[in-house]
């Protein structure tokens, strides 16, 4: 095995994490005292008036990383109901206070985070066996201890927080 997760054969590579969900780095969460919760971002902010027991799970667990399913179960499990959570999860995707990534072994490999509101995370579009190639258009530049790689063309950019997503990139350029 070249590394957890990680596995090789038929020549090809094969990686093997689940994607995760996660409230971007820099986005606070505030309880106030009225009882909502205040999220805030960079240039806007929002507050989830009288949110439910589970709704408040939901945005703990988003503040670590947590995949969708899970988030699912917490928000319905403490009499949350669906539409409520997916409106949760709509706002916070619009606000681009939402990221996808992936973790292994608790730290993080690589986060896709959102430049845009037309930005939607389609986890059924990446093919394992696929050949994937960069942009021309692709730069890569190290922003506070991590590389960024980034398109004009893209509503979104991907940061590398780990060797093993940086090495994935090399491999494609």
């Amino acid at each position: 095995m070249l590394h957890p997760g990680v596995t090789e054969g038929k020549g090809e590579v094969q990686v093997d994490y689940p994607f995760i969900m996660c409230l971007w780095d820099d986005v606070t969460v505030a309880d106030k005292p009225d009882g909502a919760i205040e999220l805030q971002g960079p240039g806007t902010s929002w507050t989830l008036n009288k949110p439910t027991d589970g709704l408040r799970e939901v945005i703990a667990a988003l503040t670590g990383g947590v995949d969708e399913d899970t988030l699912v179960g917490l928000a319905v499990g403490q009499g949350g109901d669906l539409p409520s959570f997916y409106y949760l999860l709509e706002k916070l995707r619009g606000l681009q206070f939402l990221c996808y990534g992936v973790k292994q072994g608790g730290g993080w490999l690589a986060k896709c985070q959102p430049r845009t509101a037309d930005f939607v995370f389609d986890r059924e579009r990446v093919e394992c066996g696929r050949q994937y190639v960069l942009s021309r258009f692709a730069s890569s530049r190290q922003e506070a201890g991590r590389a960024i790689l980034e398109s004009p063309l893209a509503c979104c950019r991907l940061v590398l927080c780990d060797w093993l997503a940086a090495a994935v990139v090399h491999m494609l350029s």
